[in-house]
């Protein structure tokens, strides 16, 4: 895994692929990527990504957002975007 500014590349195996960063936050000791590489669902929804970040001695990677708890608030989140990607008016409490 990479990431940059706007960017995060994901490898697996000897595929990578690229995804925009939508939004970083932290929250609850950890640190969320919400990510797309805007590619449509069947009903032609943006499909969207997120991920808590980790980072090990040899690597660092993604975990999926599982819980009930943090997958509202990142839904809340989108919800809040603009059309610049920026979120307005919102504190996130940790």
């Amino acid at each position: 895994m990479k990431i940059n500014e706007n960017k995060i590349t994901l490898i697996n195996g000897k595929r990578s692929t690229v995804y925009d960063i939508l939004f970083s936050f932290e929250a609850n000791d950890n640190k969320y990527y919400v990510y797309t590489n805007n590619e449509e669902d069947e009903d032609g929804f943006i499909k969207v990504y997120a991920g808590i970040y980790m980072k090990d001695s040899k690597k660092e990677y993604l975990i999926p957002v599982e819980s009930e708890e943090e997958l509202s608030l990142i839904e809340g989140l989108l919800a809040k975007l603009d059309k610049n990607g920026d979120i307005k008016d919102e504190k996130i409490n940790s």
